[in-house]
């Protein structure tokens, strides 16, 4: 009866494959040469020049080989997108996809990373790609904790679209807000903490003095544009927060990258 079992499983998925190539076949010209651009392009990409030398040429990932045994790491990824362009944008993905393949696997067994893993990913919107939104979401539930940081929240909306910029921005549970540099930003960065119930003294033309309620923002608009440097809001689900950052002391280990000249 097993055996019976794996011949219909083996004809149905041959069947599947079958009717998958036959649809693959019967895409028009144009769709081939599309898709064999874009994978030229991008596989091009990918191996030659700087990226290609770390890239391309690897017969293995050190970083994911190290994690899936347990051990701890720590990877410092400079992009340098200012240069790199599309490109760097290209390495970012596979990066972050093959991190975010791993805790797949991980999760997917009914385990959680150990010891926990931290990506930290500056400048976001350099990095930040349709499909991301599902790393942000799920990936706590297996200790991979990503935090995503901006200048302004109009880099990423102007990345991905305002609409997908807000699908990115509803899967963070923690956000933090530093001085902003436009009113739109401070707005947006006020209606966060909401509104509350004030009240407000009220002088007659009689002279007489009342007392009205009114709803105003928890923290206005203005007060974000005018923040000190290392003063910050905090919305957490635990509740919301003020403060302001530690000084940061010089650093032990100095890493030195590599110079690029320009004949």
């Amino acid at each position: 009866m097993a055996e019976r079992i794996d011949d219909i499983y083996n004809l149905l998925e041959a069947v599947q494959l079958a009717g998958d190539l036959q649809r693959i076949a019967s895409s028009p010209q144009d769709y081939f040469n599309k898709v064999t651009t874009s994978l030229r392009v991008a596989l091009t990409e990918l191996c030659v020049g700087s990226i290609g030398r770390i890239v391309g040429k690897a017969i293995e990932n050190p970083f994911i080989k190290r994690l899936e045994q347990g051990e701890r790491a720590i990877l410092i990824v400079q992009l340098g997108s200012m240069t790199g362009g599309q490109a760097s944008f290209n390495l970012a993905k596979v990066i972050f996809s093959s991190i975010s393949k791993f805790v797949g696997r991980i999760f997917l067994s009914d385990r959680k990373v150990h010891p926990p893993l931290s990506t930290i990913i500056d400048e976001c919107q350099s990095v930040l790609y349709k499909g991301i939104d599902d790393s942000l979401a799920k990936g706590g539930g297996a200790n991979w904790w990503i935090s995503l940081f901006c200048q302004d929240p109009s880099q990423v909306w102007g990345a991905l679209g305002k609409d997908y910029g807000n699908v990115i921005f509803g899967n963070t549970n923690t956000r933090g807000f530093m001085r902003c540099p436009n009113t739109e930003s401070a707005q947006y960065a006020s209606d966060h903490f909401g509104t509350a119930d004030f009240l407000s003294p009220v002088l007659s033309i009689s002279g007489s003095a009342t007392v009205r309620e009114t709803e105003k923002p928890r923290v206005k608009p203005d007060i974000f544009m005018d923040l000190n440097p290392r003063q910050f809001y905090l919305k957490t689900y635990s509740g919301n927060y003020y403060g302001k950052t530690s000084k940061v002391s010089p650093a032990n280990i100095k890493i030195q990258y590599p110079g690029i000249d320009v004949l």
